[in-house]
């Protein structure tokens, strides 16, 4: 840290301007579109049901993020070696593509491949799991490697599988 001396208003006022900006914007934003709407946009029956709906969908797509993600961590961290490697490395190269990209993606093969599936539930939750499974591989991995492997051993030393 460097002392700023006569610097430091100008420097603060910059910071200041640039949260004002930030979050300012997008505030004003939403705010002239819901004055320009009027009243009849606040529908709460309807704002409640999508509310849940999308709840719904990342609950949903969190918990089968987990369950694809869980065997991939658990040979990643138990069972190191080229497969594994390489398993773990396909799943980090989705992470680099925008959401957008993805989503595309998937409009394009269910319209030419799949057409009864295109804006389908499954095919979304298959977008979350394919956006959201490399964030999830490194939570389980780091999760895992922070238990001692002599717990399993332990485990079927006393007669018990190793979950």
């Amino acid at each position: 840290a460097l002392p700023l001396g006569r610097y430091r208003l100008p420097a603060v006022a910059a910071v200041l301007v640039l949260a004002v900006l930030a979050l300012g914007v997008p505030l004003g934003s939403v705010l002239r579109w819901l004055h320009a709407g009027g009243a009849e946009v606040w529908n709460w029956p309807v704002i409640g049901q999508t509310l849940l709906q999308t709840l719904g969908f990342g609950v949903a797509g969190a918990l089968v993020t987990v369950v694809l993600a869980f065997p991939v961590a658990w040979l990643a961290v138990r069972h190191p070696g080229r497969f594994t490697k390489l398993l773990e490395g396909t799943n980090y190269i989705t992470s680099s593509l925008p959401g957008i990209v993805v989503a595309l993606a998937f409009v394009s093969v269910t319209i030419s491949l799949v057409r009864p599936l295109y804006q389908t539930v499954p095919v979304a939750i298959a977008a979350y799991v394919l956006l959201f499974l490399p964030r999830a591989l490194v939570n389980l991995r780091a999760g895992l490697a922070q238990v001692p492997h002599e717990l399993e051993e332990t485990a079927q030393s006393l007669g018990r599988p190793p979950l």
